[in-house]
């Protein structure tokens, strides 16, 4: 441990400090680093764009392990007589990332089932150099770069969220909730769990049988097509309604409804199946929003579909540790404006909802304004969303996508939250009153949504 110690402290302070420079030394100190560095990738609250920029370019993906190590692993963890139940498990890993490796394998009733195995010794070899990086966190603020990226903060809630990863059997029970939350969009399949094959170290899903969007971009790239319709798949995929079935479920049913919803919805983790269902995998990383939280990504959303910096600022002077003078304020509205207006008056080829997500949060960060762990994952996973939608439907907005859905959740949650009589009242109320409804941000708070006109309906009986 002295030895890794060592090491760490020596490359993470002599090291060059450039964007490039930085990511070449979190590759060279491993696995764990690799996770950092895509932690710190959608962070631009904390370090410079162009760091985030860089990081983001690290790729958990490593070399598969030898069958025979993780056959070793599989006797420890279930014991022969579990693995009795296995006809066979195919040796050559469907695909490899610095935590676990999953293979093929296939149960006496017939199944087919996706095993993901802990690597031997990441566990360890992870939970070492995080206590490393929490001792040393202190010191390396003494250091200015590391000190301006509040270095302690960083370290934190990596190991916060490092933690969940090394834990498969709290992945399955993720998995279940979310099956259990999903149960009734038709078109989204969560894997069932076998969790009586399932460890700490083991998770044993059922096989989705269908093709990742990566495969999907892959071959698009391959065969150098703008559209994944000329590319050859097993079975008719209709694209348009894919696109808009994810953005439904991730950003309307999981993020903005329940709260809890799928963190890492990056291209390998979500597969196309017939009849135009969806399947997700890898529960490693799933978060939680409260209401103040759930709010607070809804009103991002409004304020950058309906070009409007005002709710971003409101956003913005929430999360502040202190109260933005006027000056910073109108430096902030000023800004923002300036990005509003690049993503509204230019292609949206340019400038997408995911950049301009990006570029709000690095702003904040010359106001020292750093967004919890849950928004930022919610944020990050509407920009991968709306990646994949740029890029399987070509010429594509998602704005002009997201709309519909918009309205309608809008809609369902205003109303939702009173009675038919209170809705009749308040109707015949906005039509005396002539309310206009012109600031969407007085209707929400930080339990969600409310009806402002129902104050009015109260007070006069």
């Amino acid at each position: 441990m002295i030895s890794r110690f060592l090491t760490i402290l020596f490359w993470l302070v002599f090291s060059d400090k450039s964007p490039h420079g930085l990511r070449a030394t979190f590759e060279k100190l491993g696995p764990t680093f690799i996770k950092l560095g895509q932690l710190l990738s959608a962070r631009p609250d904390f370090i410079p764009k162009t760091y985030a920029d860089e990081f983001r370019k690290l790729l958990d993906k490593e070399n598969e392990v030898d069958f025979a190590e993780i056959k070793k692993i599989l006797e420890k963890e279930l014991g022969q007589e579990k693995l009795s139940f296995f006809v066979s498990i195919n040796s050559k890993a469907i695909s490899s990332a610095s935590i676990g490796q999953v293979h093929l394998g296939i149960l006496k009733n017939k199944k087919r089932v996706a095993i993901k195995v802990m690597k031997p010794g990441i566990k360890r070899y992870i939970e070492v150099d995080t206590k490393i990086l929490l001792n040393i966190a202190g010191f390396l603020s003494l250091f200015q770069f590391f000190k301006s990226i509040s270095i302690k903060k960083i370290v934190q809630e990596y190991a916060h969220w490092i933690t969940r990863e090394l834990d498969f059997g709290a992945e399955a029970k993720r998995a279940e909730k979310l099956a259990e939350n999903l149960k009734t969009v038709e078109k989204f399949v969560i894997p069932k769990v076998y969790s009586e094959f399932t460890t700490e170290s083991v998770l044993v899903l059922e096989y989705l049988d269908g093709v990742t969007v990566n495969e999907i971009l892959n071959q698009m790239q391959t065969g150098n097509f703008d559209t994944p319709d000329k590319i050859n798949l097993p079975f008719k995929v209709d694209y348009q309604v894919l696109v808009s079935q994810v953005i439904d479920c991730f950003i309307f049913k999981q993020i903005l409804t329940d709260g809890y919803f799928h963190g890492d919805p990056h291209p390998a983790n979500i597969l196309v199946l017939r009849n135009n269902k969806i399947g997700l995998v890898d529960f490693g990383i799933m978060a939680t929003l409260d209401k103040k939280e759930h709010t607070q990504i809804l009103m991002v959303l409004l304020g950058i579909i309906e070009d409007d910096p005002s709710r971003l600022l409101h956003v913005m002077a929430a999360i502040s540790e202190k109260e933005l003078t006027r000056k910073e304020s109108l430096e902030l509205t000023d800004t923002i404006s300036e990005e509003l207006h690049k993503m509204h008056g230019g292609s949206l080829r340019e400038a997408t909802i995911g950049e301009m997500i990006l570029n709000i949060i690095s702003v904040g960060r010359n106001f020292n304004l750093h967004w919890s762990p849950g928004i930022i994952l919610g944020l990050r996973a509407i920009a991968l969303i709306e990646g994949i939608g740029l890029r399987v439907i070509p010429n594509s907005s998602l704005i002009e996508l997201i709309k519909p859905h918009l309205r309608k959740y809008l809609a369902r949650e205003a109303v939702s939250q009173f009675s038919e009589d209170e809705i009749y009242k308040g109707v015949l109320k906005f039509i005396e009153l002539g309310h206009s409804l012109e600031n969407m941000g007085d209707l929400i708070g930080e339990k969600g949504l409310k009806v402002e006109v129902s104050k009015e309906v109260n007070n006069n009986g």
